[in-house]
């Protein structure tokens, strides 16, 4: 089965990690990637990875909110762009029409 939602690219990856300093310490010293910016109050660190993003945040930061409003996982995961948005607007109301 083909999927209705072709991915285009990877935007950023977060991993929610128990000791941040280890894990940026391995992306930096020996993956050689760069600190772009540290958001203090969420406990954020991005690093460059080329034109892409790695988001480290510690692992008892609060859950993100889900598109229903509920609590989110506390996994880490990978934010992607689809291939154009009109194509996703087609799709999308593919989707909801096969309701």
């Amino acid at each position: 089965m083909e999927s209705p939602i072709k991915i285009a690219e990877i935007d950023h990856v977060v991993f929610r990690c128990r000791d941040q300093r280890k894990l940026l310490e391995l992306h930096t010293r020996l993956m050689g990637l760069v600190e772009e910016r540290r958001i203090d109050q969420i406990g954020l660190i991005q690093l460059r990875a080329g034109r892409r993003m790695i988001h480290l945040v510690p692992g008892d930061v609060p859950s993100v909110v889900e598109f229903d409003g509920s609590s989110g996982s506390s996994h880490s995961y990978a934010a992607s762009s689809v291939a154009s948005s009109f194509e996703t607007s087609a799709r999308n109301a593919r989707l909801s029409s096969d309701r």
